[in-house]
């Protein structure tokens, strides 16, 4: 940030961009900082342990019920429609906690950094140290 605040002042003194455009850029890179930073905070917000028992208990509990509710009933199709539902409340019950951490395991995570260094290689040169893309397997999702 500090680097690119200095090219901006080196643009404005050199007359490149006039007071208007440097005011501009710097708004710009301060809502980009703010946007990042914003999104690790949000990334590294941990949910609490009680949230994730909370909500698997109500869905046993109430997939449980119903499936009782409906098997005495006394029909062959009541405790077949019971059972039926209690196991599509489980499904969606692991989906959504599957779905709550959708970059830990690595199945919806983007290569951010290694689409990065790509970019940075083709617009620098291929020798610039940006160009080189982190190099253990955890730099392949986003981070």
């Amino acid at each position: 940030m500090q680097i690119l605040a200095a090219k901006l002042l080196d643009l404005s003194d050199c007359n490149r961009i006039d007071g208007f455009g440097r005011l501009h850029l710097l708004d710009i890179q301060r809502d980009t900082s703010n946007a990042i930073g914003g999104l690790e905070r949000i990334r590294n917000q941990p949910l609490p342990a009680s949230y994730d028992l909370f909500i698997r208990c109500i869905v046993w509990v109430f997939g449980y019920l119903l499936f009782l509710r409906l098997d005495s009933r006394h029909e062959p199709t009541g405790a077949f429609i019971g059972f039926i539902s209690i196991i599509g409340f489980i499904i969606a019950e692991r989906l959504g906690a599957y779905t709550e951490n959708p970059f830990e395991d690595g199945l919806y995570g983007l290569p951010i950094n290694r689409i990065c260094a790509t970019i940075s290689g083709n617009l620098l040169s291929i020798d610039h140290p940006l160009a080189t893309p982190p190099q253990n397997q955890a730099s392949l999702i986003w981070t």
